[in-house]
């Protein structure tokens, strides 16, 4: 996997509505897929700015799906995003079967307010 991070701008959602997910590939320096074979998947989103308060977080099971550990692909899942409107920062941990740990992924996410509320 590349030791470097690519930051990834998830697409604007409103708060209340059902975030339809979001794939992800982990990939070696060569472009060719990582093998996620045994590893797990972690992700925290902070509120405000990387130093923020911990809304969520996210793990295999719980909220990320392993589509085909062996493509490196993965998925946030499809689930209602209720958070305070604004900008969300988060990463991607991956800790390897032999216990290493690289954030190969970071980004933003911005909530935006719904006008009409869910009921």
């Amino acid at each position: 996997m590349s030791e470097n991070t690519t930051i990834v701008i998830l697409p604007k959602h409103k708060k209340g509505n059902t975030f339809p997910g979001h794939d992800f590939y982990a990939l070696n320096e060569d472009l060719t897929p990582y093998d996620l074979t045994g590893c797990a998947i972690k992700s925290s989103f902070k509120y405000g700015s990387s130093d923020g308060e911990i809304v969520q977080t996210f793990s295999l099971v719980s909220g990320f799906t392993m589509i085909d550990a062996v493509a490196g692909h993965y998925s946030l899942d499809e689930q209602i995003i209720n958070w305070t409107p604004g900008k969300y920062y988060y990463d991607i941990q991956i800790t390897k079967a032999d216990a290493k740990v690289d954030k190969p992924i970071a980004g933003t996410w911005t909530i935006t307010k719904d006008i009409t509320p869910t009921t």
